[in-house]
């Protein structure tokens, strides 16, 4: 048996009469396909998460090359960094580059008035 080769549980009891059965051997049997489904479930689980595990692999986490990966490129990530409301590119002094001009400096013999 391979690593995920399914158990067949209908070929480990044969079908008989259970009215026929004592009742517990009712139950060690109905015990007996309890532990034989559940050991089939672990191996299906294994299975699924092998072939989850497949199906996440690009190029970027194996040993494929790139053009293995198909034409659709993956999706860009975005800034995980949190807006902080303020508008970009805009300093706080800019705001007084829309002010009304006043007039020129007056200048004086000795340097600045």
């Amino acid at each position: 048996m391979t690593r995920f080769e399914a158990v067949d549980s209908t070929a480990l009891v044969e079908p008989i009469d259970l009215n026929t059965l004592a009742p517990d051997v009712l139950i060690a049997l109905l015990r007996t396909q309890a532990a034989n489904h559940k050991a089939e479930v672990a191996v299906l689980m294994a299975r699924i998460a092998e072939l989850e595990r497949r199906l996440g692999l690009d190029s970027s986490n194996s040993g494929k090359p790139p053009s293995s990966d198909g034409l659709a490129k993956p999706p860009r990530t975005r800034s995980l960094r949190e807006r902080s409301g303020r508008k970009s590119g805009c300093r706080a002094t800019a705001k007084l580059a829309g002010q009304r001009h006043v007039g020129w400096p007056v200048w004086s013999a000795e340097g600045r008035a």
